[in-house]
């Protein structure tokens, strides 16, 4: 629901804010809890968001907010988990006729490249 616009958006921020936090401190729980999958829809969700012309100029765009949880889990997680999970994303966001989701799909596949580099390279061998 936090990713589908059906929340505000100050508590969709909190959320994660707080998935973020848990990303960064208790990554191999997430993984054991087997909550990644969501974690990984919401987050690519988010990362699909339109712009919003509403914004302040100083609030951080909601399409950004999921690529900072991703950046987390890249960081804290083994790249064979997180990378098969961002190829699939990634392969079917470009093939969408959506720019929101096209860019989207690039934003996440770059932010979690500084992690994840080398099981990129072995994905394309």
């Amino acid at each position: 629901a936090a990713a589908r616009g059906k929340v505000d958006i100050p508590l969709r921020e909190k959320a994660m804010m707080f998935v973020t936090e848990l990303a960064g401190e208790r990554a191999k729980a997430l993984k054991k809890k087997h909550l990644l999958p969501m974690i990984f829809q919401t987050c690519f969700a988010l990362a699909s968001e339109p712009d919003d012309e509403e914004a302040d100029d100083e609030d951080e765009p909601v399409y950004k907010w999921g690529t900072v949880a991703l950046d987390c889990l890249a960081k804290n997680l083994p790249s064979k988990v997180i990378v098969p999970a961002i190829l699939a994303h990634v392969t079917q966001a470009t093939k969408n006729q959506d720019r929101n989701m096209r860019r989207g799909g690039l934003y996440v596949l770059g932010v979690c490249t500084e992690h994840c580099s080398e099981s990129y390279t072995e994905a394309l061998d």
